[in-house]
């Protein structure tokens, strides 16, 4: 298995002993909501909910992208990427680096979203001590920002590789 589908249960367990090692000392009120500058705007009472949620949602979509990742092999033709149909068009013989590719891009998507949510679960337990940094907020925000980015760059490994089956395919029908 991938290290980089490891890494992300890695931060889940990370996040849950952070989350499980606050929890008593967190005030009865925990804030949820913040502003640009990282003032809190919303406040929900403190509750096993409340303060687990961020983290089992991020184990969830962890979850989700496994799914999906190991459904990738067996129905590609499921799937929405750049140059599917040429790579539908691939011999089977020629579809793995591609998958692989794909498999590679959900995984750094997950690990990803993974680290997000960490970041915005420790964030809240700053805030909920009182202690708001518009630094940590910008870069939540930047990191947020980036991460739509780093994934499309990521979709490029799988143009990349569909391009390099194509040529084997091409060059073997050739020979």
């Amino acid at each position: 298995m991938p290290i980089l589908r490891i890494l992300p249960f890695g931060v889940f367990a990370l996040l849950l002993a952070f989350a499980v090692g606050t929890y008593p000392d967190l005030p009865s009120q925990i804030p949820t909501n913040f502003d640009v500058g990282g003032a809190v705007t919303g406040m929900r009472t403190k509750s096993i909910q409340s303060w687990f949620g961020l983290p089992f949602i991020a184990l969830g979509v962890h979850l989700l992208l496994l799914t999906l990742i190991q459904m990738l092999p067996s129905k590609p033709h499921l799937f929405n990427f750049p140059d599917k149909e040429r790579f539908l068009r691939l011999p089977a013989s020629y579809r793995g680096p591609v998958i692989a590719a794909m498999q590679w891009t959900l995984d750094l998507t997950s690990l990803l979203v993974m680290l997000l949510m960490a970041s915005i679960q420790v964030i809240m337990w700053r805030a909920a001590h009182g202690k708001t940094d518009a630094l940590a907020h910008l870069g939540l925000l930047l990191f947020s920002i980036v991460l739509g980015p780093a994934i499309l760059i990521s979709i490029t490994r799988v143009t990349n590789a569909v391009d390099a089956a194509e040529r084997r395919w091409r060059a073997a029908e050739r020979a």
